[in-house]
């Protein structure tokens, strides 16, 4: 990606055909057509157009197949915000190519300064998702932990109602002893048991909870 860009070079580009993508780009309102104009007139502009749109539908079709389920875990946000992040970087990397080209044509400057402006706010708002997604990943393994401690103090008390019965069998006269013994770490068992579910169900609901404060920041952050 970065090689196929790397080999632009200002002296290849011709202001007025950049000036005219810009003011294509920036009238695509008023004329629908004219953005589509400027990169079949231009080879360059036209490559940089199909490798955007090949990022765009790969961002969309990640977030797509949360919908589906009606979920979206982290890994597909993580992608998504990835698209973005590479696509802003691949224009970064052309505008630095065309760096000449844009200082001789005041419309495209101005059009290069708006987007940088506008790149600032979707930089706090890559941020935030960031932030966000920290938090939520700080949280679901916080639970896990707790499961961790849980599902240890099971494998103890399981341990202790075996030994438990391999005594018995041993000492018939204690049979009895040691049934009411078992029947007593039973209940603490079962107790550990329902313990270890809300622990699931709290990390299933914790990390839902991450999943739709990251969804908010992206759908409505402004410069969505």
């Amino acid at each position: 990606m970065g090689n196929r860009y790397s080999a632009l070079r200002p002296r290849r580009l011709v202001s007025s055909r950049r000036s005219e993508a810009a003011a294509a780009m920036g009238e695509e309102e008023e004329e629908p057509g004219s953005y589509e104009a400027a990169c079949s007139g231009d080879p360059e502009l036209r490559t940089f157009d199909t490798e955007l749109r090949r990022r765009a539908s790969h961002a969309i079709t990640a977030v797509a197949s949360g919908v589906e389920v009606r979920s979206m875990s982290l890994g597909s946000l993580r992608e998504v915000t990835g698209c973005l992040v590479d696509m802003n970087q691949e224009v970064v990397r052309v505008l630095l190519d065309c760096k000449r080209d844009v200082w001789r044509s005041p419309d495209l400057f101005d059009l290069v300064e708006d987007y940088f402006e506008k790149y600032q706010d979707a930089l706090q708002g890559h941020k935030e998702v960031v932030s966000a997604m920290q938090v939520g990943t700080f949280i679901a393994i916080k639970d896990l932990d707790s499961i961790r401690a849980v599902v240890d103090h099971l494998e103890v008390q399981i341990s202790s109602m075996v030994d438990c019965v391999e005594f018995a069998e041993r000492d018939e006269e204690t049979a009895k002893f040691v049934i009411e013994e078992v029947k007593k770490k039973l209940e603490v068992f079962m107790k550990s048991v329902d313990e270890l579910g809300e622990q699931a169900d709290r990390c299933s609901r914790d990390i839902r909870k991450a999943r739709t404060v990251v969804l908010q920041r992206i759908i409505h952050h402004p410069s969505n």
